[in-house]
């Protein structure tokens, strides 16, 4: 029925008990003509099943080693979990996810393909650079197949968009069906601003340990300016644990707009992002101070 579970049904053996292993059963349902045992797996489904059936009036119980009822397929992460359908992943952290597929059904085979498509804000682009990859399944219908092993095709299909934001759409699909779907982004995480700090979203936070979060590092430097010292800025603490939030109100305004950028020793490679201190169009800074380029991307309108 899906990756993870499934049902077996025996149709006219007339058993009086039907069981499986309690962490593997969800339920039992038995009667003269018919036995059923609907199945479920936590995790990765196992290749085969041991279900136990008696007959009444009999002192043995005959096993059976079955194949795991299930068909489908799932992106994991590398502990094994299943990632939900939609979720984002870096393209630096992507090595340690795998796409599963799970065919137990020799009656009614079907192919696995993993669609990659680049998408972007720029229309040109969008969904018209895309890779295909056939899953191939094993003799106990399992397929398996490391983001690692398809490197060179996801960095090339990224290549071919510039923007910060565009990313890369896997979907797992059966014949023409659709059964999972992951994104990989350029960044392993965006920031985001209040008042006078910037500060790492509460859901990236959340996939994040203390030691890693501690290891963000970040710099500014004025995009106008000729010749400009970077800053660094120091990360905000909580009883000496790292909260994620760094305080930009030392960035002047009169010397943006500033690129806040991660250094190359972060442990987060974060989205570079733009902190101005004024508002768009409102340019505090005289523009006969700038270099032919500063003042050329001071420019806050199309037509000027």
């Amino acid at each position: 029925d899906s990756s993870k579970e499934g049902v077996i049904e025996f149709h006219g053996w007339g058993l009086e008990s039907l069981a499986a292993p309690k962490a593997l059963t969800k339920s039992v349902a038995v009667n003269s003509s018919l036995a059923s045992l609907e199945v479920c797996a936590a995790d990765r489904p196992p290749v085969n099943l041991a279900v136990f059936v008696a007959w009444p009036r009999s002192a043995l119980t005959q096993r059976l080693d079955l194949p795991f009822p299930s068909t489908g397929g799932r992106f994991a992460g590398l502990n094994g979990v299943e990632l939900p359908t939609g979720a984002s992943v870096s393209l630096r952290l992507s090595h340690g996810v795998r796409v599963q597929v799970f065919d137990r059904n020799p009656d009614a085979p079907r192919k696995y393909t993993l669609s990659i498509e680049l998408k972007s804000s720029s229309s040109s682009k969008s969904g018209r650079v895309r890779y295909d990859q056939s899953i191939a399944i094993d003799m106990q219908g399992v397929g398996e197949l490391r983001l690692m092993e398809l490197e060179s095709n996801l960095l090339g299909l990224m290549c071919q968009s510039d923007e910060l934001d565009a990313r890369l759409e896997l979907r797992l699909n059966i014949g023409q069906l659709m059964v999972a779907k992951l994104f990989l982004n350029r960044y392993d995480a965006e920031l985001e601003r209040q008042t006078f700090e910037m500060f790492i979203s509460d859901s990236c936070r959340a996939g994040v340990n203390t030691e890693v979060l501690a290891g963000v590092q970040l710099r500014a430097i004025p995009l106008l300016k000729v010749n400009a010292q970077e800053v660094e800025l120091v990360q905000g603490s909580s009883s000496d644990v790292p909260v994620g939030r760094w305080n930009v109100g030392s960035l002047s305004a009169d010397r943006g707009p500033w690129l806040v950028y991660p250094t190359s020793n972060s442990t987060l490679q974060v989205r570079p992002t733009l902190y101005t201190g004024y508002s768009v169009g409102n340019l505090p800074i005289r523009t006969e101070q700038l270099c032919a380029l500063g003042r050329a991307m001071s420019v806050a309108d199309q037509h000027d």
